[in-house]
Formats: C-alpha cells, structure tokens, sequence
C-alpha cells in the first residue's frame, strides 16, 4: 500500500467573478492533482493520509464483500 497525503486546497476564484475570494475545495486533492488545477495553498488542519492499493493482490484485498459475492444461478451449474 502506497501511503497519500491529500489536503482540502484554496481555489482562486472564478476569472468573470473580480470581487470574488478563493473559495475551499469540495473534494481532497493530493498536491500533484492541487497544482494542476491552479489551487493556492491547503487549508490549515485538513491533511489526510489514504492508502492506496498498487497491485491487483491488495486492490482485490480491499473489495467489499458486495462484490466479492457472487450470485450462483442455476444455469451456471448445469441445473435447472
């Protein structure tokens, strides 16, 4: 698992709005993602580590049984 930190980021605010102020993000970004969307700098006291799976091993690991179930219908078995 690959450790990411990712941060609620101030946006500059929109170019036909010149009264208006940098607003938060909706969503965490990573600062790799921050700098490609031209945000200013991250709010104070909203990092957040995630991790994030790098092999297909540890990506099946963290499925939800929702979809690690697999309905079984009767035609599959060769049963009627």
């Amino acid at each position: 698992m690959k450790h990411v930190e990712v941060f609620t980021w101030l946006l500059p605010p929109p170019a036909w709005t010149p009264k208006a102020k940098p607003y938060k993000s909706r969503w965490k970004m990573t600062v790799e993602e921050a700098a490609e969307r031209g945000a200013i700098e991250p709010c104070a006291g909203t990092m957040e580590i995630r991790n994030q799976p790098e092999t297909l091993e540890e990506i099946s690991a963290n499925l939800t049984s929702a979809w690690q179930k697999r309905t079984v219908k009767p035609s599959d078995t060769g049963g009627d």
